[in-house]
C-alpha cells in the first residue's frame, strides 16, 4: 500500500509520442503480434530463464553446507538470511553501478554469466572436508554476487534493445513468461536429482547444471549483443 501511494506521488506516465494524435495508447493485438516477432525479446526471456534457473539451484546450497560440510543449523540459517538479503542488496547495487559504468546492461550481463560459470564449477574442485568450509563459503558469496547482480537487471535491457515505451509492458510480460518458466519444473527436477543421487553426487549434478545454465546464458547474451548491434546499425542507416 505504501509503495502504491509512492508510485502515485512520484512516478508519472510519459505521454506516448505517436504520429496519429488520435491513436489509442492501449496495447492492441497488433502490438502484441509485433512484439512476439522481435527475436531480441525472446532472447531476453531465455537469458532470464538461464539466470533464474541458476538462482533456484543456488538455494540448495543451504542444505549442502549442512549435509556435506556438517555446518551447524544456526550457522546455515544465518548464511541463508545473508544470501536472501545482504547478497541480494549488494549484488543488485554492484550490477546497477557496473551496468551504468559500462553504459550497457547487455555487456555487463556477459561478464555476469562468465562469473557465474567460473564459480559454479569451482564447487566441484574444492575438496570435501571440514577444513575447506570457509573456502566453499567464499565461493558461495562470490557466486551469489554474480548471480544476483544479473537477476537485478532482468528488465533493464528493454530500452537498450529498442523497444518503444508503448510496447515495453508487453515485452516485459513475454520476458516474464519465458524467464520465470523454470519455476514450474525447477524445484521438482532438483529434488528428484537429490533423491535419486544422495550425498555429494546429487549436489555435484546440481552444480554442473548451474554451470551449464550459465554457459547457455552467456552464449545467449553474446547472440543478443550481436543481434542488437546489427539492429542499431540498421536504424542509423
Amino acid at each position: 500500500m505504501i509503495a502504491g501511494v509512492l508510485v502515485i506521488l512520484f512516478v508519472h506516465d510519459p505521454k506516448l509520442e505517436t504520429d496519429d494524435s488520435e491513436e489509442s495508447s492501449s496495447v492492441s493485438w497488433k502490438d502484441f503480434k509485433t512484439v512476439i516477432k522481435i527475436p531480441r525479446v525472446w532472447l531476453c526471456g531465455l537469458i532470464v530463464a538461464c539466470n533464474y534457473g541458476a538462482v533456484m539451484l543456488f538455494g540448495y546450497l543451504t542444505p549442502y553446507f549442512t549435509e556435506i560440510y556438517s555446518m551447524s543449523s544456526s550457522a546455515t540459517a544465518l548464511l541463508g538470511v545473508f544470501r536472501s538479503y545482504a547478497l541480494m542488496l549488494i549484488g543488485s547495487l554492484i550490477g546497477g553501478l557496473m551496468a551504468d559504468k559500462m553504459k550497457s546492461v547487455i555487456r555487463f550481463m556477459q561478464y555476469g554469466f562468465i562469473g557465474m560459470t567460473v564459480f559454479s564449477f569451482l564447487y566441484l574442485l574444492i575438496p570435501v572436508n571440514r577444513s575447506m568450509l570457509w573456502v566453499v563459503v567464499g565461493n558461495f558469496i562470490l557466486h551469489g554476487l554474480f548471480l544476483l547482480a544479473v537477476k537485478a537487471l532482468y528488465f533493464a535491457p528493454i530500452d537498450e534493445i529498442h523497444i518503444s515505451k508503448k510496447l515495453a509492458g508487453t515485452a516485459s510480460g513475454i520476458i516474464s513468461i519465458v524467464g520465470y518458466s523454470p519455476e514450474i519444473y525447477g524445484y521438482t527436477a532438483a529434488g528428484t536429482i537429490l533423491d535419486k543421487n544422495p550425498g555429494i553426487t546429487g549436489y555435484n549434478i546440481l552444480f554442473i547444471l548451474t554451470g551449464i545454465l550459465s554457459i547457455v546464458g552467456l552464449i545467449l547474451v553474446i547472440i543478443l549483443r550481436r543481434n542488437n548491434n546489427k539492429y542499431t546499425l540498421s536504424l542509423k542507416k
